[in-house]
């Protein structure tokens, strides 16, 4: 997981963080990530159709 991508820290810095939530909490918040791509992804081709840059 890219993690240092989201927060914009080095990546052992992102490591420590992700590490302090326990596995139920880990899972909770990749699986609204993932939610929060596949939103992303579903606007991006209709933003382009509207012209919406």
């Amino acid at each position: 997981m890219q993690l240092e991508l989201v927060l914009g820290a080095p990546p052992e810095a992102a490591q420590a963080l992700w590490e302090q939530f326990d596995p139920a909490h880990q899972e909770a918040l990749i699986q609204r990530l993932a939610l929060l791509i596949v939103k992303a992804a579903l606007a991006a081709p209709h933003a382009e159709e509207q012209g919406d840059e």
